[in-house]
C-alpha cells in the first residue's frame, strides 16, 4: 500500500464509530434488491426486478479477463472470440443467434452488442421484451453459449478474419499508434504495451483456429465469469433457471492462474514526444501515476470517500481550468482535468491533464499547466471553491436519490458489472446518498488538500507531447520538457485567488403576463397555453422520472433567412455562444452561480430553425425558466472576452485537415450540396469568416420574437407551479407579432446520378464510401415510418453482404429519413470504411442492397422491423425527451406520433415496402463518395 493512501484510511477511520475500523474497513452493504449468488463451480450471478421500462430485461455476461491474457501467440485473439460469440454456438448455429434475437425486436449493433478491453470482456443483449418466460430462458441459453459453448467454425473463423482486418483499418487512430510506437516507454514495459485489444494483423490473418480454442478454453470458465439480469423478470425462477443451465459447467482441471499485471512506478519523469500524420490536434498529456485504492478495500465506504475527493478535484480543477481557457491571452487552447485510469490499464490510476496547445506553443502550455498542479499542491483549493464542488456533488446525488424508482436496466446493469470486474460497491442509491450527506460535510478543506497533495506528487510523471506530422509542428524534446519541468519547479507560483460569486441570477424582473386561454389534447395528454404575447406554450405532467422536467422551443427560419455570406455566424451561434456567457455573467461566472443546481438552457440556430433546449429537477424549475428568460432577452456582448472562446476552438480546429475522416465529410457534404455556398462543416474556413458584432445582431434577431415560438415541457412538474413560472418568465418575452417560414436558400441535394472519387494519404490504407438516394417526399406520418424501415432493411443487407460475406467493412450501416425545411424529402444514406481492394465490389453491393428490396423483401425481415419499431416506441412512450419532441411535431407540422404510429406501423406489408423502394429509385437520384488511399 503506497504512502499516499494512509492519510487517506486514517481520515477515514475518524469518521466512523470507535470501534468500527478496529481491525479493518468493513464491507459496504449490497442493495437488498438485487441478489447476488455463487454457484459451486465458482460462477457469480446478479439478478434484479426492475420495470423501467416495464416488460423488458437485460442480460450480461462478464468476464474477467482480456487482451492482457493472450500469449504472444495469441495478440489480438481476445477480442477476435468476442466476435466470434455472434457467429456460432452449440444451441444457436451459424447467425441463428441474431436471427432469432431480431425476430423478437433486439436489434445487433444497438440492443445486442459486446466490447474487449486489455482487462475485461463483456457481452450484452438489452432492451429485451420478457413477456413470455421461453425468451427469458433463450437468453440465458445464449449467455451459457458464450461461457461454454462455441462452436468455432473454421470456416467462420476465416471469414471473420476480414471483418477483423477492416476493424483494424477503421479503428487505428492516431493516438493508439502512439501507443503502439511508444508503449513500451509509456507503460513501463507492462504487458499493456504489447496487448492493445485488436492485435498485430499477422496473427490475425494468420493464426490456427486451436490457438483460438486454446484461449477461450483457458479463460472462460465460470470463476472468472458474471451472469447478469435485470429487469421485469421473476427473480425466483430466474435464479433457479442460471442454476440449472450453469452449474454443470466444469472449472478446468488444472486451472491457469490469474493475475493482474502491475505498472511499475518511476521516480524520474517519463517524457515521450511522438508525431502521427492524422493527429488532428497539438495535444500535451499530462500523468501523474498513483496506486488505486486496493481491490480488496473497493467494496466498502473507503471507496464512496475516495470517489466523492476525486469528484471535488475534478469539479473545482475545471472550473480553474475553464477559467484560463476563456482568458484572451490563454496559455493554452483548453485544458481538462480528471482523476481515472492510467491509460488504458485496471492496475493503476492517474491525474490527467489533456492540454491542447495554442499558437503560443508547447513550452508555454506546458508550463502553465505544471503551474496549476504545482498551486494545488502548495496552496490547496479555497473554502469557496469547495463549497460549491460539495454543493454540486450533492445536488447531483440528490438527483439520482430522487429518480430511485425510475432507473433503467443499464444504470443496474453496468453496476452489478464494475462490482464483480472492480468489487465496486453496489449499496444502491439510498445507502449512497444517506451515507455520503451526512459524511461529505464532515470532510474538512484540510482533508481534500491534503488528498489532493498525495495524489500531485513529485514522482510518477508521465508527458506525452504530440501533434499533426507536419513540418511547421515542432515537438519538445525530452531535454526541452525537462527545462520546463525544473523551470516550474523552481519559479514561486501564486495562490489562485476565486472570483466567488454571490450575485443572483436575476434581480429585476418584469410584470407576469397572462395565460389568455388553455386548449386540452387528450389524445397526447397535454395542454396548451396561448399568453398574452401571443407565445404558444404545451405542458404535459409526467412521472416518467422523479427528477426530471425537460423543455424545447422551437421557431421556423434559422439560417435560411440569411445570405450565405452570413452563414458562418449563423451556424457558429449553436457551436459557440453557450461559451460567451449570459447577462452579465461569464461562462465561468455562470458556472459558479448554478453550482449545486440541476438547470441547463442552451440556444442554437440550425439551418431552418432555432430554438432552445433545456433541462431540469422540479426543485431548480426556476432557475432553468430564468436561464430561459435571459438567454431570449439578455445576451451576453463580450467581444474581448469572447476573443479566449474563438482562440479555444481555432486551437482544436487549425489541424483537422490531418483527420482523414474530417476530410471526408467535409467533401461528401458538398458534393451532396452541389457546392452550395452554405455547404459547410465546422472547421477554420468557417472560423476564418466569423464575426461577432455580427454573430450577435444575428441571435438577437432570431430571438426577438417569442410569439412565433412553440415552448414545450414534459416532466414531474405541478401544473400551477408551472402556470405561474410561464406567465413570469415566457409571456414577458417580447414579441412582435411576425411570422417566419423556413425560406428556399437554394440548399438542395444534387439532383440525377453523382459520382465523385478522390485519394487521400492515409495511415492504414483506408478507403471510405458515402452513398445516398433522395428525393422528394411527402412529410406524412406513413412516409416517415416506411422510410425509417427501408433504411433498416438495408442496414441489415450491408451488414449480411459487405461485411459478412465479402469481409470488405466493419461497420457498413444506413438510415431512411424524412425531413421538412423549405422542401420535404427523404434520404437513405450510407457511409464506412472499406477495404481499398474491394472498391468496385462494395460499391456494387451497396446499390444491389437497395435495388434488391424494391423486388423481394422477406417478411419475416419485415416482421424483424416492425418488432422492434414497435418496442422502441414502448420505451419511447416512457421519455419525456420523446414527449416534448412529440408534441412540437404534431403542432408544427400536424404529424401525431403517438396517437397513430402503432396502428399505421402494423398495416405495412412487404408489397407496401417493395413499391415504396421502388418509387423512391425511379427518382434517379444517387450521390456517391469514394475516398481512396493514395498509393
Amino acid at each position: 500500500m503506497k504512502l499516499y493512501f494512509k492519510p487517506l484510511l486514517a481520515g477515514i477511520i475518524l469518521l466512523f464509530t470507535a470501534n468500527a475500523f478496529a481491525q479493518q474497513v468493513p464491507t459496504a452493504p449490497t442493495d437488498p434488491s438485487v441478489r447476488v449468488g455463487k454457484l459451486d463451480n465458482g460462477l457469480t450471478y446478479y439478478i434484479r426486478h426492475n420495470e423501467y421500462p416495464k416488460g423488458q430485461a437485460n442480460f450480461h455476461i462478464a468476464q474477467k479477463v482480456g487482451a492482457v491474457q493472450e500469449d504472444e501467440n495469441q495478440n489480438g485473439l481476445a477480442h477476435f472470440l468476442e466476435h466470434m460469440c455472434f457467429n456460432g454456438t452449440e444451441n444457436f448455429p451459424d447467425k441463428t443467434l441474431l436471427t432469432w434475437l431480431e425476430s423478437i425486436g433486439v436489434k445487433f449493433g444497438i440492443n445486442l452488442n459486446a466490447h474487449t478491453s486489455q482487462d475485461q470482456t463483456i457481452y450484452d443483449i438489452m432492451n429485451v421484451p420478457v413477456s413470455r418466460e421461453s425468451v427469458v430462458d433463450s437468453c440465458l441459453l445464449i449467455l451459457h453459449d458464450w461461457a461454454d459453448g462455441l462452436t468455432l467454425a473454421p470456416e467462420e473463423i476465416n471469414k471473420e478474419r476480414g471483418v477483423i482486418h477492416e476493424e483494424w483499418r477503421s479503428s487505428s487512430n492516431a493516438f493508439m499508434r502512439i501507443l503502439e510506437k511508444r508503449g513500451s516507454e509509456l507503460y513501463s514495459d507492462s504487458k499493456y504495451s504489447k496487448h492493445l485489444i485488436i492485435g498485430t494483423m499477422d496473427i490475425i490473418d494468420n493464426f490456427p483456429p486451436q490457438v483460438l480454442r486454446d484461449y477461450y478454453e483457458k479463460w472462460y470458465r465460470p470463476d472468472l465469469q458474471g451472469i447478469v439480469v435485470v429487469g421485469d423478470i421473476d427473480v425466483d425462477r430466474t435464479e433457479q433457471k442460471i442454476k440449472e443451465m450453469f452449474a454443470p459447467i466444469q472449472m478446468p482441471a488444472n486451472p491457469a492462474q490469474f493475475e493482474y499485471y502491475p505498472i511499475a512506478d518511476n521516480d524520474a519523469p517519463i517524457l515521450v514526444a511522438q508525431k502521427d500524420k492524422e493527429m488532428p490536434i497539438n495535444l500535451i498529456l499530462i500523468m501523474i501515476k498513483h496506486d488505486l485504492l486496493p481491490r480488496e478495500l473497493r467494496n466498502s465506504d473507503a471507496f464512496l470517500i475516495t470517489d466523492y475527493m476525486n469528484s471535488i478535484l475534478n469539479t473545482i480543477m475545471g472550473e480553474r481550468l475553464n477559467e484560463l481557457t476563456f482568458k484572451p491571452d490563454a496559455p493554452f487552447g483548453s485544458s481538462t482535468f480528471y482523476i481515472d485510469k492510467f491509460l488504458t490499464v485496471s492496475t493503476k490510476g492517474a491525474v490527467n491533464m489533456q492540454t491542447v496547445v495554442n499558437d503560443k506553443g508547447y513550452d508555454t502550455a506546458l508550463k502553465a499547466s505544471l503551474a496549476e498542479l504545482k498551486k494545488v499542491k502548495e496552496f490547496g483549493f479555497t473554502a469557496s471553491e469547495y463549497d460549491r464542488a460539495r454543493a454540486e456533488y450533492l445536488s447531483q446525488l440528490e438527483n439520482a436519490y430522487n429518480n430511485r424508482t425510475k432507473e433503467k436496466n443499464d444504470k443496474y446493469a453496468q453496476e452489478y458489472i464494475d462490482n464483480f470486474i472492480e468489487n465496486t460497491p453496489i449499496t444502491g442509491i439510498e445507502y449512497e446518498y444517506n451515507k455520503m450527506k451526512q459524511l461529505a460535510p464532515m470532510l474538512p478543506l484540510e482533508a481534500i488538500n491534503d488528498y489532493a497533495r498525495q495524489l500531485i506528487n513529485d514522482k510518477n510523471l508521465v508527458l506525452l507531447a504530440t501533434g499533426p506530422d507536419k513540418e511547421e509542428v515542432v515537438l519538445p524534446t525530452k531535454e526541452e520538457m525537462q527545462k520546463v519541468i525544473d523551470e516550474v519547479a523552481a519559479t514561486p507560483v501564486e495562490a489562485y485567488k476565486d472570483n466567488a460569486i454571490i450575485e443572483p441570477l436575476m434581480s429585476n424582473f418584469p410584470t407576469p403576463g397572462k395565460i389568455v386561454s388553455e386548449t386540452e389534447n387528450k389524445n397526447m395528454g397535454y395542454t396548451e397555453l396561448v399568453l398574452s404575447n401571443g407565445a404558444k406554450v404545451l405542458l404535459k405532467p409526467t412521472a416518467y422520472k422523479d427528477n426530471e422536467i425537460v423543455m424545447r422551443a422551437v421557431s421556423e427560419g434559422g439560417a435560411s433567412l440569411y445570405p450565405a455570406s452570413d452563414y458562418p455566424n449563423v451556424a457558429l451561434i449553436s457551436h459557440l455562444w453557450e461559451l460567451n456567457g449570459l447577462s452579465q455573467f461569464s461562462m465561468v461566472d455562470l458556472q459558479k452561480i448554478l453550482s449545486g443546481k440541476q438547470a441547463y438552457v442552451r440556444a442554437y440556430v440550425d439551418d431552418y430553425e432555432e430554438g432552445m433546449q433545456g433541462n431540469t429537477s422540479p426543485k431548480d424549475l426556476e432557475t432553468m425558466m430564468q436561464l430561459l428568460y435571459l438567454n431570449f432577452t439578455q445576451p451576453r456582448y463580450d467581444k474581448e472576452g469572447f476573443e479566449g472562446i474563438k482562440q479555444l476552438a481555432v486551437s482544436q480546429l487549425k489541424n483537422m485537415e490531418s483527420d482523414p475522416n474530417y476530410v471526408f465529410q467535409d467533401s461528401v457534404t458538398q458534393i451532396r450540396y452541389a457546392h452550395h455556398p452554405k455547404a459547410m462543416i465546422l472547421g477554420m474556413p468557417m472560423m476564418d469568416k466569423m464575426d461577432y458584432d455580427r454573430m450577435f445582431q444575428i441571435y438577437k434577431e432570431r430571438f426577438a420574437n417569442a410569439d412565433d415560438f412553440i415552448f414545450t415541457f414534459s416532466g414531474n412538474f405541478d401544473m400551477n407551479v408551472m402556470r405561474k413560472y410561464v406567465e413570469q418568465y415566457i409571456a414577458t418575452l417580447p414579441a412582435n407579432g411576425k411570422k417566419e417560414q423556413a425560406a428556399n436558400d437554394g440548399k438542395s441535394l444534387a439532383k440525377g446520378t453523382v459520382s465523385r472519387e478522390f485519394t487521400r494519404k492515409t495511415e492504414n490504407d483506408q478507403a471510405m464510401l458515402s452513398m445516398a438516394w433522395s428525393g422528394s417526399m411527402p412529410y406524412t406520418l406513413e412516409n416517415r415510418i416506411k422510410i425509417s424501415i427501408a433504411g433498416q432493411l438495408m442496414a441489415n443487407e450491408l451488414l449480411n453482404r459487405v461485411r459478412e460475406d465479402e469481409g470488405a467493412a466493419y461497420s457498413p450501416y444506413s438510415t431512411g429519413r424524412l425531413q421538412k425545411t423549405f422542401e420535404e424529402f427523404f434520404m437513405i444514406q450510407t457511409s464506412f470504411g472499406l477495404n481499398p481492394d474491394k472498391r468496385a465490389t462494395s460499391e456494387k453491393l451497396t446499390i444491389a442492397c437497395l435495388e434488391d428490396l424494391a423486388k423481394n423483401i422477406p417478411e419475416a425481415e419485415l416482421n424483424k422491423m416492425k418488432e422492434f419499431m414497435m418496442k422502441q416506441t414502448d420505451e419511447n412512450f416512457h421519455d419525456n425527451n420523446y414527449w416534448a419532441g412529440t408534441m412540437e411535431e404534431y403542432v408544427m407540422n400536424g404529424l401525431d406520433m403517438a396517437t397513430d404510429f402503432k396502428a399505421t406501423l402494423q398495416k405495412i406489408t412487404t408489397k407496401d415496402m417493395q413499391d415504396f423502394i421502388a418509387g423512391l429509385l425511379k427518382q434517379g437520384n444517387r450521390i456517391e463518395v469514394f475516398m481512396m488511399p493514395e498509393k
